[in-house]
């Protein structure tokens, strides 16, 4: 969202970084997708544009047949800051999330770490989501620079969560099993789980979290 002035995109990104020219009419610097070894990655805009960009990913959605599906924007729709919560985009992104099964979405913006449990959009209450389902998205929030926000809010959706602390992701996929984990600066595994799908589409969600304390 830094990349923007007064609501344009700024001049020299396209000058900058080089992506697929697959997205919607007008962002097509911003939102794309790529296919990669049985993975479908999708970038979207939370900046900008969002009614042209959900008709957009209902499509992309519809006609993909890779096992796993990745979406990546910068606003997280289970936010960490109380004030900065996306009602819009959740309210008209998650349900085509749902539709479609997606299986993780990465997300930014919040200077703090968030990973949630398989999860299910519930446009009524914020935090009256079932844990332990068999279907559903994983959500996750990270930051990797050293501006932080604390304390960290907490919800029933949230499986995992740091305040103060810089960490990155690492995310392999084996055929049936993505396995994610997240470490801090200096290598530590923070939060970690294996994803499984099931020849039924079902999926089996086993946490792998060490034995440490959240941090605070």
């Amino acid at each position: 969202n830094h990349e923007y002035y007064k609501g344009k995109l700024c001049k020299h990104w396209k000058k900058i970084f080089k992506f697929p020219k697959n997205g919607p009419k007008g962002l097509k610097n911003t939102t794309y997708y790529i296919d990669y070894q049985d993975v479908r990655i999708i970038s979207l805009d939370s900046n900008a544009k969002i009614e042209p960009q959900t008709k957009w990913l209902r499509n992309v959605l519809k006609e993909n047949d890779n096992k796993w599906t990745i979406i990546a924007f910068h606003h997280p729709v289970y936010f960490v800051s109380k004030s900065r919560d996306p009602k819009k985009l959740r309210n008209t992104w998650l349900p085509i999330i749902d539709e479609y099964g997606v299986d993780l979405i990465l997300q930014g913006h919040d200077h703090a770490y968030v990973r949630t449990d398989l999860v299910k959009f519930n446009d009524k209450k914020f935090d009256g989501i079932e844990s332990n389902m068999d279907e559903g998205t994983i959500y996750a929030v990270s930051v990797s620079g050293p501006k932080m926000y604390d304390p960290v809010i907490s919800n029933a959706v949230m499986k995992r969560k740091a305040a103060n602390t810089q960490l990155y992701q690492l995310i392999n996929i084996n055929e049936n099993n993505l396995h994610y984990e997240a470490k801090t600066a200096d290598g530590e595994i923070y939060d970690a789980f294996t994803l499984t799908k099931q020849p039924n589409g079902k999926k089996i969600l086993t946490d792998e979290i060490p034995v440490i304390p959240e941090r605070k």
